[in-house]
């Protein structure tokens, strides 16, 4: 019997010992090359995309080349296209990525917020080097993209 409980102790004990520290906030940044292509009117603010994401627990690295959908762990998020900014106050979002073994963004990933098809939106996407973009939707109508 003795030795029953100790074991359930060191399972117990390893157990609470792999959990991330409560309260520990990650932040990740991002800002995006210069929009090549525009349509409608955009605003002349409208140059790139930049923003940033905060997440309330650790993320584990990623298997090579399979993007994590962390979309329920993403306790605040603001991105903006110079002109509008989207945030987790006034829009919704969703948030596919992969980080390498030191916790460091890398492709492929995939961040979609707003609404894309009518505006406002915002996107950042990267599949591989060569298969990688930022797109944004004005609420007028606007449109950029790299």
């Amino acid at each position: 019997m003795r030795s029953r409980c100790l074991a359930i102790l060191a399972v117990g004990v390893l157990a609470c010992s792999m959990r991330p520290a409560v309260g520990a906030i990650v932040r990740y940044d991002y800002v995006g090359n210069s929009f090549a292509v525009t349509s409608g009117n955009p605003p002349p603010s409208v140059s790139h995309l930049s923003g940033n994401f905060t997440v309330n627990q650790f993320l584990l690295p990623s298997a090579p080349f399979s993007g994590e959908n962390i979309t329920s762990a993403v306790a605040t998020f603001s991105f903006t296209d110079g002109n509008q900014t989207l945030t987790n106050l006034n829009s919704s979002g969703s948030f596919t990525i992969s980080l390498d073994g030191s916790r460091t963004l890398i492709g492929p990933w995939e961040i979609d917020l707003g609404d894309l098809q009518n505006g406002p939106g915002l996107q950042t996407f990267s599949f591989s080097g060569s298969q990688c973009g930022d797109n944004t939707r004005g609420a007028n109508g606007y449109t950029a993209t790299i």
